[in-house]
């Protein structure tokens, strides 16, 4: 939990939240944290995460509480 809180951006938390590797029942937050922001396809054409947080704040919020109910 320090790990994915220390982050200043969601960017950077929802890439941590994808290496837990948890069992995701939602599809639309699945589909985010899988492919959407996914490290190796952000790297083709990517805005500067440390200047520009591209991840939308209800997908942020949703791991947020996944990672609750799960610990």
């Amino acid at each position: 939990m320090a790990l994915y809180n220390a982050p200043p951006n969601g960017y950077e938390k929802l890439q941590i939240f994808r290496l837990l590797n948890l069992n995701i029942e939602n599809s639309v937050i699945k589909k985010f944290i899988d492919e959407t922001y996914h490290i190796e396809n952000e790297f083709i054409c990517q805005l500067d995460p440390a200047k520009f947080d591209t991840a939308p704040e209800y997908v942020v919020l949703e791991c947020d509480r996944i990672l609750q109910e799960t610990i």
